[in-house]
């Protein structure tokens, strides 16, 4: 891997970030999925009902794409090699302290890699081995690539990585999910804000109303 070559693009704690809000949406659909199934009647005989004080085991894989990326403007912003993976590791240990309550055990596993094809292949196995939840640091095309190899699996994938526009519209995939904002969505927010300075600047007293 060159000197400036890196698994993601982005500031950094965003993968951390977006992992915790993965964790939140299982943590709380999990234990009501429980409930529901308990109060169904078998529909056969020998059906079984999950044990409630049974620990269930939620893995979720973290899909990081390397590419090169241009070095930062100053040393002091070169980010570290686990740079992501570091804060999802600490999102998963924070979410085992207390997911231990909930009989809930959360497992992370990384796949990393460059080549498009062997990523979406890494990460198909591990779907097939049982997992359901996909955080993903990916490029556009690899995003769909990935979305298009699991549309028959039963699982979810979040994007956490790419803000391109075109995966919310043209390249839009019913399997993924956004937890980052498009670029359009940025674009907006910052002409919103900027229209409220422009006329907090011209009305007197509208500046503090603005900034709340």
């Amino acid at each position: 891997m060159g000197p400036n070559t890196h698994p993601r693009y982005g500031r950094p704690g965003g993968i951390a970030r977006h992992l915790f809000l993965v964790l939140a949406m299982i943590a709380v659909q999990l234990p009501l999925a429980q409930i529901a199934a308990a109060q169904q009647p078998a529909t056969r005989e020998g059906a079984q009902v999950p044990a409630p004080n049974k620990m269930h085991r939620i893995a979720i894989v973290l899909a990081s794409e390397r590419r090169d990326v241009p070095p930062p403007l100053s040393l002091l912003d070169i980010p570290p090699p686990d740079d992501g993976i570091a804060g999802a590791r600490l999102a998963i240990s924070d979410n085992n302290t207390t997911g231990r309550f909930l009989k809930q055990e959360f497992a992370l596993e990384v796949v990393q890699n460059g080549d498009i094809r062997e990523l979406v292949a890494q990460v198909k196995r591990h779907v097939e081995g049982g997992v359901s939840f996909i955080v993903a640091d990916l490029r556009p095309q690899t995003m769909v690539a990935l979305a298009d190899a699991l549309k028959d699996q039963r699982a979810l994938i979040l994007n956490a990585g790419s803000s391109d526009d075109r995966l919310r519209e043209q390249d839009c995939r019913p399997n993924v999910v956004h937890t980052t904002p498009s670029r359009s969505m940025l674009v907006d927010a910052t002409g919103i804000i900027c229209g409220l300075e422009a006329v907090a600047a011209l009305v007197p007293g509208v500046r503090n109303r603005a900034r709340r």
